[in-house]
C-alpha cells in the first residue's frame, strides 16, 4: 500500500518543481545601453546657395544610427519655441548622408537662402533605445 502513496507523494513533488521552475521573471532581450547607444556633438551647419550642410561629430556606436532627420523652421522668431515645419528623412542609404566611426555629414538643398533654425535627429537600429538629437541652432 506504501508504494502506490510513495509515487503519488514523487509524482506530486516532481509536478510542483517543473511548475515552479517556470516561475520567474520573463522579458524579451534588452540591447546594452553602453554598446548600443550614440550621441551628437558639435554639430554645425552652412547654408550656401540653398543647400545646407550639417557635420557633426557621433560619439559611441555611428553603426546603430538607422535613421536620421533633419528639422528645419524659419529663423523669424529666434526667442519662440523650435517648432519644425519641415522635416527631412535620411536613411543610411541616402546619397546626401555620410555617416563614419566618428563623422556625421548631411546635405539638403532647395530651402532659400533666408535665415533658418535647425536640428538634427536621429533613430537608433533598436526601438527599445530613445534617439538622439542635437541643439536647436540658427544658419544665417
Amino acid at each position: 500500500m506504501r508504494t502506490p502513496r510513495l509515487v503519488s507523494c514523487i509524482l506530486a513533488a516532481l509536478a510542483c518543481a517543473v511548475l515552479l521552475s517556470g516561475c520567474g521573471r520573463k522579458a524579451w532581450p534588452e540591447p546594452r545601453l553602453s554598446d548600443d547607444v550614440f550621441a551628437f556633438e558639435n554639430a554645425t551647419a552652412t547654408l550656401e546657395k540653398g543647400c545646407i550642410t550639417v557635420n557633426a561629430d557621433v560619439t559611441g556606436k555611428a553603426d546603430k544610427i538607422a535613421r536620421v532627420y533633419l528639422e528645419l523652421s524659419s529663423a523669424d522668431c529666434p526667442g519662440c519655441p523650435f517648432t519644425p515645419d519641415r522635416r527631412i528623412e535620411f536613411t543610411r542609404a541616402s546619397a546626401d548622408l555620410r555617416i563614419t566611426a566618428d563623422k556625421l555629414t548631411l546635405s539638403a538643398c532647395g530651402l532659400g537662402n533666408e535665415p533658418l533654425m535647425w536640428r538634427i535627429t536621429a533613430e537608433n537600429i533598436h526601438s527599445a533605445i530613445r534617439g538622439t538629437a542635437t541643439a536647436v541652432q540658427m544658419v544665417p
